[in-house]
């Protein structure tokens, strides 16, 4: 499931004029390596920009990778300043490209956490902080960490947790969501085979045909 398919859309959060896209490149460009902070920070201040700004951030320090190893072996053409020039080429790109790697790799996994987080909460109907993680298998730590953090950034407009319960709340926005029960049943198709086939939600399954294990969550 797409996360563009859930019909519970969030309003865009107002990026401040500093970190939006022209001056961040322009911050990038000409005060270099200190604009990677600038990109990291503008893919990091919406909900569009955290779903898609982990690949940005992976693509750029793979380039970086890629042209530092260049760099080095191709070396200055002065021989005097073989040490000195590789040792900047190695801290310019090489440091900077491994460093956006690992933020880009983190953004993709918290991108993806963020789409199991919306459609456990929005086609299961789950509230609770606790089944989110029962039922996902991320940690619980982690969801009460990830899901406040996702209001803030203009995710499910109008809803709120309540701290107490551990429970997202969202108000009455016209949709209707119904709660499934324990043992709702849906079809899946098995990945080894292709063969569809009905589980339960909450249990462990088996392909009828294949006896390959099955995702016996919809998400």
């Amino acid at each position: 499931m797409q996360y563009a398919d859930i019909p519970y859309q969030s309003h865009k959060k107002k990026v401040k004029w500093w970190f939006c896209w022209p001056v961040t490149l322009a911050i990038f460009v000409l005060f270099w390596p200190v604009g990677i902070f600038f990109v990291w920070k503008r893919v990091s201040c919406d909900k569009d920009s955290i779903m898609i700004g982990g690949r940005i951030l992976l693509f750029a320090g793979i380039f970086l990778l890629f042209m530092g190893t260049i760099a080095i072996i191709a070396g200055p053409e002065d021989p005097s300043q073989a040490v000195t020039g590789r040792l900047q080429y190695f801290v310019l790109f090489i440091c900077s490209g491994v460093a956006l790697t690992l933020i880009g790799i983190k953004n993709i996994k918290k991108a993806k956490r963020i789409k199991k987080y919306m459609d456990l909460i929005i086609h299961l109907g789950i509230r609770s902080l606790t089944k989110i993680a029962a039922v996902s298998g991320i940690s619980p730590d982690l969801v009460e960490k990830d899901i406040p953090k996702m209001l803030d950034k203009g995710f499910l407009p109008g809803a709120y947790m309540n701290d107490v319960r551990k429970e997202l709340v969202i108000p009455d926005t016209g949709f209707e969501y119904e709660a499934y029960p324990q043992h709702y049943q849906f079809s899946v198709q098995c990945k080894n085979c292709g063969a569809n086939n009905t589980v339960t939600y909450g249990f462990p399954a088996y392909c009828e045909y294949c006896s390959s294990l099955i995702n016996n969550a919809p998400y």
